[in-house]
Protein backbone atom coordinates (compact mmCIF):
# COMPACT_ATOMS: atom_id res chain seq x y z
CA UNK A 1 0.00 0.00 0.00
CA UNK A 2 1.32 3.39 -0.07
CA UNK A 3 -0.21 6.75 0.71
CA UNK A 4 -0.66 10.34 0.13
CA UNK A 5 -1.37 13.31 2.58
CA UNK A 6 -3.28 10.97 5.16
CA UNK A 7 -5.73 9.11 2.60
CA UNK A 8 -4.67 5.08 2.70
CA UNK A 9 -4.75 3.68 -0.93
CA UNK A 10 -4.50 0.04 -0.86
CA UNK A 11 -6.53 -1.43 -3.79
CA UNK A 12 -3.27 -2.16 -5.88
CA UNK A 13 -2.32 -5.53 -5.76
CA UNK A 14 1.49 -6.79 -5.28
CA UNK A 15 1.56 -7.69 -8.82
CA UNK A 16 -0.29 -4.51 -10.27
CA UNK A 17 2.47 -2.80 -8.18
CA UNK A 18 5.46 -5.48 -9.63
CA UNK A 19 4.27 -5.10 -13.20
CA UNK A 20 3.87 -1.41 -13.43
CA UNK A 21 6.04 0.93 -14.96
CA UNK A 22 6.66 2.93 -12.70
CA UNK A 23 8.23 -0.01 -9.81
CA UNK A 24 10.17 -1.06 -13.20
CA UNK A 25 12.30 2.26 -13.36
CA UNK A 26 12.79 2.68 -9.50
CA UNK A 27 16.53 0.56 -10.17
CA UNK A 28 17.63 3.11 -12.12
CA UNK A 29 19.73 5.83 -11.34
CA UNK A 30 18.29 9.48 -11.23
CA UNK A 31 21.05 11.13 -13.48
CA UNK A 32 19.31 8.47 -15.95
CA UNK A 33 16.58 9.68 -16.87
CA UNK A 34 17.42 13.68 -15.97
CA UNK A 35 20.09 13.09 -19.24
CA UNK A 36 16.99 11.45 -20.97
CA UNK A 37 15.00 14.40 -20.63
CA UNK A 38 17.85 17.26 -21.43
CA UNK A 39 17.90 15.58 -24.90
CA UNK A 40 14.16 15.06 -25.79
CA UNK A 41 12.93 18.38 -23.88
CA UNK A 42 15.53 21.00 -24.48
CA UNK A 43 16.52 20.05 -28.42
CA UNK A 44 13.73 18.54 -29.90
CA UNK A 45 10.57 20.06 -28.09
CA UNK A 46 12.11 23.47 -27.50
CA UNK A 47 13.44 23.57 -31.20
CA UNK A 48 9.48 22.57 -32.15
CA UNK A 49 8.16 24.55 -30.30
CA UNK A 50 9.39 27.39 -31.35
CA UNK A 51 8.31 26.10 -34.54
CA UNK A 52 4.72 25.99 -33.73
CA UNK A 53 4.57 29.20 -31.50
CA UNK A 54 5.90 30.86 -35.09
CA UNK A 55 2.64 29.88 -36.80
CA UNK A 56 -0.31 31.74 -36.31
CA UNK A 57 -3.18 30.51 -34.27
CA UNK A 58 -1.50 29.43 -30.93
CA UNK A 59 -4.62 28.87 -28.92
CA UNK A 60 -5.78 26.12 -31.49
CA UNK A 61 -2.40 24.44 -31.96
CA UNK A 62 -2.40 24.74 -27.51
CA UNK A 63 -6.05 23.03 -27.94
CA UNK A 64 -5.02 20.05 -30.33
CA UNK A 65 -2.13 19.97 -28.25
CA UNK A 66 -3.50 19.14 -25.03
CA UNK A 67 -6.64 17.28 -26.76
CA UNK A 68 -4.48 14.92 -27.60
CA UNK A 69 -2.42 14.89 -24.43
CA UNK A 70 -5.61 14.31 -22.54
CA UNK A 71 -6.64 11.44 -24.73
CA UNK A 72 -3.31 9.85 -24.16
CA UNK A 73 -3.20 10.16 -20.50
CA UNK A 74 -7.10 9.24 -20.75
CA UNK A 75 -6.37 5.91 -22.27
CA UNK A 76 -3.04 4.67 -20.62
CA UNK A 77 -5.03 5.65 -17.14
CA UNK A 78 -8.05 3.31 -18.59
CA UNK A 79 -5.74 0.63 -19.61
CA UNK A 80 -3.67 0.14 -16.22
CA UNK A 81 -6.93 0.29 -14.55
CA UNK A 82 -5.76 3.99 -12.73
CA UNK A 83 -9.01 6.09 -14.07
CA UNK A 84 -9.86 7.58 -10.37
CA UNK A 85 -11.52 10.75 -9.64
CA UNK A 86 -10.87 11.54 -6.09
CA UNK A 87 -9.67 14.19 -4.29
CA UNK A 88 -5.90 13.40 -4.68
CA UNK A 89 -6.71 13.37 -8.57
CA UNK A 90 -8.94 16.84 -8.64
CA UNK A 91 -5.88 18.13 -7.10
CA UNK A 92 -4.04 17.18 -10.19
CA UNK A 93 -6.39 18.49 -11.97
CA UNK A 94 -6.12 21.99 -10.54
CA UNK A 95 -2.42 21.67 -11.26
CA UNK A 96 -3.11 20.59 -14.83
CA UNK A 97 -5.09 24.11 -14.81
CA UNK A 98 -1.95 26.31 -13.96
CA UNK A 99 -0.31 24.44 -16.27
CA UNK A 100 -2.42 25.41 -19.25
CA UNK A 101 -2.35 29.18 -18.79
CA UNK A 102 1.12 29.06 -17.94
CA UNK A 103 1.98 26.89 -21.34
CA UNK A 104 -0.17 30.24 -23.00
CA UNK A 105 2.19 32.65 -21.73
CA UNK A 106 5.42 31.00 -22.44
CA UNK A 107 4.25 29.90 -26.25
CA UNK A 108 3.74 33.77 -26.48
CA UNK A 109 7.23 34.70 -25.26
CA UNK A 110 8.71 31.95 -27.13
CA UNK A 111 7.16 33.69 -30.39
CA UNK A 112 9.23 36.27 -28.91
CA UNK A 113 12.67 35.10 -28.36
CA UNK A 114 13.28 31.36 -27.78
CA UNK A 115 17.43 32.65 -26.32
CA UNK A 116 15.87 34.99 -23.67
CA UNK A 117 13.52 33.02 -22.83
CA UNK A 118 15.72 30.42 -22.23
CA UNK A 119 18.29 32.43 -20.69
CA UNK A 120 14.94 33.76 -18.39
CA UNK A 121 13.64 30.19 -17.46
CA UNK A 122 15.29 29.77 -13.78
CA UNK A 123 11.94 31.14 -12.01
CA UNK A 124 10.14 28.39 -12.39
CA UNK A 125 12.51 25.94 -11.18
CA UNK A 126 14.35 28.66 -8.40
CA UNK A 127 10.24 28.71 -7.32
CA UNK A 128 10.05 24.98 -7.40
CA UNK A 129 13.13 24.40 -5.37
CA UNK A 130 11.71 26.84 -2.41
CA UNK A 131 8.18 25.37 -2.15
CA UNK A 132 10.34 21.95 -2.23
CA UNK A 133 12.53 23.40 0.93
CA UNK A 134 9.02 24.84 2.80
CA UNK A 135 6.93 22.38 2.38
CA UNK A 136 8.71 18.68 2.23
CA UNK A 137 12.33 19.43 3.21
CA UNK A 138 14.28 19.42 0.00
CA UNK A 139 16.33 22.18 1.48
CA UNK A 140 18.91 19.90 3.32
CA UNK A 141 20.46 19.66 -0.13
CA UNK A 142 20.73 23.59 -0.84
CA UNK A 143 24.03 25.05 -0.08
CA UNK A 144 25.75 28.40 -0.41
CA UNK A 145 27.16 28.15 -3.85
CA UNK A 146 23.28 26.91 -5.17
CA UNK A 147 22.41 30.12 -3.59
CA UNK A 148 25.03 32.60 -5.52
CA UNK A 149 23.91 30.76 -8.64
CA UNK A 150 20.34 32.20 -7.80
CA UNK A 151 21.38 35.34 -6.53
CA UNK A 152 23.38 35.41 -10.51
CA UNK A 153 20.26 34.47 -12.22
CA UNK A 154 17.88 36.90 -10.43
CA UNK A 155 20.04 39.73 -11.60
CA UNK A 156 20.63 38.81 -14.74
CA UNK A 157 16.47 39.23 -15.38
CA UNK A 158 16.01 42.14 -13.32
CA UNK A 159 18.85 43.25 -15.99
CA UNK A 160 17.35 42.10 -19.34
CA UNK A 161 14.13 43.75 -17.88
CA UNK A 162 15.58 47.16 -17.03
CA UNK A 163 17.43 47.05 -20.51
CA UNK A 164 14.99 46.64 -22.55
CA UNK A 165 12.49 48.90 -20.64
CA UNK A 166 15.22 51.40 -20.94
CA UNK A 167 15.21 50.71 -24.92
CA UNK A 168 11.44 51.64 -24.95
CA UNK A 169 11.37 48.29 -26.93
CA UNK A 170 7.70 47.77 -28.38
CA UNK A 171 7.48 43.86 -27.14
CA UNK A 172 9.67 44.44 -23.54
CA UNK A 173 6.33 45.10 -21.05
CA UNK A 174 4.44 42.17 -22.48
CA UNK A 175 7.52 39.70 -22.80
CA UNK A 176 8.66 40.35 -19.33
CA UNK A 177 4.97 39.78 -17.75
CA UNK A 178 4.60 36.70 -19.41
CA UNK A 179 7.77 35.43 -18.03
CA UNK A 180 6.99 36.44 -15.16
CA UNK A 181 3.43 34.31 -15.17
CA UNK A 182 4.47 31.44 -16.24
CA UNK A 183 7.41 31.52 -13.68
CA UNK A 184 5.47 31.77 -11.20
CA UNK A 185 2.45 28.85 -12.11
CA UNK A 186 5.08 26.18 -13.58
CA UNK A 187 7.01 27.07 -10.47
CA UNK A 188 3.84 25.65 -8.54
CA UNK A 189 3.55 22.89 -11.25
CA UNK A 190 6.91 21.83 -11.13
CA UNK A 191 6.78 21.47 -7.37
CA UNK A 192 3.54 19.43 -7.56
CA UNK A 193 5.30 16.84 -10.07
CA UNK A 194 8.17 16.47 -6.76
CA UNK A 195 5.13 16.76 -4.33
CA UNK A 196 2.73 13.96 -5.68
CA UNK A 197 6.15 11.46 -6.69
CA UNK A 198 7.06 12.05 -3.30
CA UNK A 199 3.59 10.68 -1.58
CA UNK A 200 4.07 8.01 -4.73
CA UNK A 201 1.20 8.80 -6.52
CA UNK A 202 1.34 6.69 -9.99
CA UNK A 203 2.35 8.38 -12.86
CA UNK A 204 -0.32 7.47 -14.76
CA UNK A 205 -3.02 9.12 -13.05
CA UNK A 206 -0.68 12.15 -12.39
CA UNK A 207 -0.67 12.31 -16.46
CA UNK A 208 -3.97 11.49 -16.63
CA UNK A 209 -5.05 14.68 -14.33
CA UNK A 210 -2.63 16.88 -15.10
CA UNK A 211 -3.47 16.61 -18.78
CA UNK A 212 -7.47 16.62 -18.27
CA UNK A 213 -7.08 20.55 -16.14
CA UNK A 214 -4.79 21.77 -18.92
CA UNK A 215 -6.88 20.37 -22.07
CA UNK A 216 -9.91 21.91 -19.88
CA UNK A 217 -8.76 25.24 -19.35
CA UNK A 218 -7.62 25.59 -23.16
CA UNK A 219 -11.53 24.71 -24.36
CA UNK A 220 -12.17 27.96 -21.90
CA UNK A 221 -9.16 29.96 -23.67
CA UNK A 222 -10.25 28.64 -27.02
CA UNK A 223 -13.83 29.91 -26.45
CA UNK A 224 -12.84 33.39 -25.00
CA UNK A 225 -10.15 33.29 -27.88
CA UNK A 226 -12.84 32.97 -30.44
CA UNK A 227 -15.67 34.89 -28.64
CA UNK A 228 -13.89 38.25 -28.06
CA UNK A 229 -12.05 38.52 -31.29
CA UNK A 230 -8.87 37.12 -30.71
CA UNK A 231 -9.38 34.58 -33.82
CA UNK A 232 -7.53 37.10 -36.12
CA UNK A 233 -5.14 35.16 -37.12
CA UNK A 234 -7.48 31.72 -37.13
CA UNK A 235 -6.67 29.33 -39.92
CA UNK A 236 -7.36 26.12 -41.37
CA UNK A 237 -5.29 23.01 -40.09
CA UNK A 238 -4.37 20.74 -43.04
CA UNK A 239 -2.45 16.96 -42.14
CA UNK A 240 0.68 18.37 -41.73
CA UNK A 241 -0.43 20.88 -39.45
CA UNK A 242 -2.12 18.27 -36.81
CA UNK A 243 0.87 15.67 -37.46
CA UNK A 244 3.46 18.54 -35.85
CA UNK A 245 0.96 19.48 -33.21
CA UNK A 246 0.90 15.15 -32.42
CA UNK A 247 4.32 14.44 -32.30
CA UNK A 248 4.67 17.78 -29.72
CA UNK A 249 2.10 16.11 -27.90
CA UNK A 250 3.45 12.78 -27.49
CA UNK A 251 7.15 14.51 -26.27
CA UNK A 252 6.17 16.66 -24.13
CA UNK A 253 3.93 14.21 -22.16
CA UNK A 254 7.01 11.99 -22.94
CA UNK A 255 9.00 14.65 -20.87
CA UNK A 256 6.71 15.00 -18.00
CA UNK A 257 6.58 11.59 -17.74
CA UNK A 258 10.36 11.43 -17.45
CA UNK A 259 10.92 14.41 -15.05
CA UNK A 260 8.42 12.70 -12.43
CA UNK A 261 10.29 9.38 -13.02
CA UNK A 262 13.55 11.44 -11.99
CA UNK A 263 11.49 13.27 -9.08
CA UNK A 264 10.32 10.29 -7.77
CA UNK A 265 14.27 8.79 -7.40
CA UNK A 266 15.69 11.85 -6.49
CA UNK A 267 14.99 15.52 -4.57
CA UNK A 268 14.72 18.64 -6.61
CA UNK A 269 17.45 20.62 -5.20
CA UNK A 270 19.49 17.21 -6.35
CA UNK A 271 17.65 17.54 -10.28
CA UNK A 272 16.77 20.74 -10.92
CA UNK A 273 20.21 22.47 -10.85
CA UNK A 274 21.29 19.98 -13.29
CA UNK A 275 18.04 20.92 -15.41
CA UNK A 276 18.31 24.44 -14.99
CA UNK A 277 22.19 24.71 -16.12
CA UNK A 278 20.86 22.68 -19.26
CA UNK A 279 18.00 24.95 -19.90
CA UNK A 280 19.68 27.44 -19.94
CA UNK A 281 21.94 26.97 -22.52
CA UNK A 282 20.96 24.06 -24.91
CA UNK A 283 17.40 26.00 -26.10
CA UNK A 284 19.48 29.52 -25.74
CA UNK A 285 22.17 28.26 -28.43
CA UNK A 286 19.77 26.40 -30.22
CA UNK A 287 17.64 30.11 -30.59
CA UNK A 288 20.89 31.73 -31.42
CA UNK A 289 22.16 29.39 -34.19
CA UNK A 290 19.05 27.88 -35.87
CA UNK A 291 16.77 31.03 -35.47
CA UNK A 292 19.49 33.28 -35.65
CA UNK A 293 17.78 35.47 -32.37
CA UNK A 294 21.77 36.31 -31.76
CA UNK A 295 21.43 39.32 -34.05
CA UNK A 296 19.03 40.65 -31.94
CA UNK A 297 21.60 41.07 -29.33
CA UNK A 298 23.28 43.94 -28.45
CA UNK A 299 26.55 43.54 -26.39
CA UNK A 300 24.50 44.37 -23.19
CA UNK A 301 22.16 41.62 -23.53
CA UNK A 302 25.52 39.45 -24.39
CA UNK A 303 26.62 40.64 -20.78
CA UNK A 304 23.27 39.47 -19.18
CA UNK A 305 23.42 36.22 -20.97
CA UNK A 306 27.07 35.86 -20.03
CA UNK A 307 25.57 36.31 -16.10
CA UNK A 308 22.81 34.25 -16.28
CA UNK A 309 24.75 31.08 -17.72
CA UNK A 310 27.32 31.31 -14.81
CA UNK A 311 25.06 31.68 -12.22
CA UNK A 312 23.20 28.51 -13.98
CA UNK A 313 26.37 26.74 -13.95
CA UNK A 314 26.99 27.52 -10.63
CA UNK A 315 23.46 25.91 -9.52
CA UNK A 316 24.90 22.74 -11.73
CA UNK A 317 28.01 22.25 -10.07
CA UNK A 318 26.31 23.03 -6.84
CA UNK A 319 25.35 19.30 -6.55
CA UNK A 320 26.33 17.75 -3.80
CA UNK A 321 28.65 14.80 -4.35
CA UNK A 322 26.63 12.53 -1.85
CA UNK A 323 23.52 12.77 -3.96
CA UNK A 324 25.58 12.03 -7.21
Amino acid sequence: MYYFKGIQRNDLSKEDRMSSIGHVLLGFHWLVPVGIFIVVAFVGVRWLGKHLANQPDQIKRLLTNFGFCAAIATILAAFTDHLRFDVVMFGVFGIGVLNGVANIQVWRATRTSLSKTSLLAFGDDIIAVLLSIAIIGDGQYLNGLAVAGMTLCFAAGVLFWWHDASKKKQESSAFYTQVLIYSVLWGIAIFAERFYAYHALPVVEFLFGWYGGSFAVMLVAFAWDRRHGGGTEAVSFNFKDYALVAVFAVSIMLCLAIAYWAFTLAPQTAVIPVLLAAEATIPTIVGWTIFKERKLFDRWQWGFSALAIVGTILLGISLPRSIV
